[in-house]
């Protein structure tokens, strides 16, 4: 398992009111997403929290990564396998297993940092070894009965270890996901 690079704030970014990440950590955003009612905080009036600060959502990409034919996560954007988060319609044949899953390595190709309780319902972790937890946000987070990631880890070992509690990744721990 190739770790993610730790995600860096954008230096000096400010909203229009002079609040700065730090300010939105404390206040408005938490492991990648906005706290429950604070979304209102983000987008363009605010200028992008979700896309300068790391606790708000800004995505890095793997470092490293290439896609098995020396291609990384720049390129695909380039030659526009991949735009504004999403693989480009007629260039899926660029992703996937054969390809090194550039969508979850790229954050051109849709890779997010955000904590689990953000997502919709997936064959991904979820906080509980038990099988279902209430996650933020009013859904329900519940495990997919013998779901694995591409490393045979279960949903219980990302509990287990330390990756995943109460509805989200746990900060530092992005690169699990």
């Amino acid at each position: 398992l190739t770790p993610r690079m730790a995600c860096a704030n954008t230096a000096g970014w400010l909203n229009p009111y002079g609040l700065a990440c730090k300010d939105y950590e404390t206040e408005y955003c938490a492991g990648g997403g906005f706290r429950p009612g604070q979304d209102w905080a983000g987008g363009k009036d605010y200028n992008y929290p979700e896309r300068n600060c790391c606790a708000c959502g800004k995505c890095t990409d793997q470092p490293g990564w290439d896609n098995g034919y020396g291609k990384t996560c720049g390129e695909y954007e380039v030659e526009k396998h991949c735009a504004s988060g999403t693989v480009v319609p007629g260039q899926e044949w660029t992703t996937g297993a054969a390809f090194n899953y550039p969508e979850r390595a790229c954050c051109a190709c849709g890779h997010v940092v955000a904590p689990a309780r953000s997502r919709p319902a997936s064959p991904s972790p979820s906080s509980s070894a038990g099988g279902s937890s209430a996650a933020g946000g009013g859904g329900e987070c519940v495990d997919d009965p013998g779901w694995r990631n591409p490393y045979g880890v279960t949903c219980a070992e990302y509990v287990k270890k330390l990756y995943c509690a109460g509805g989200a990744v746990l900060p530092g721990k992005e690169w699990t996901v």
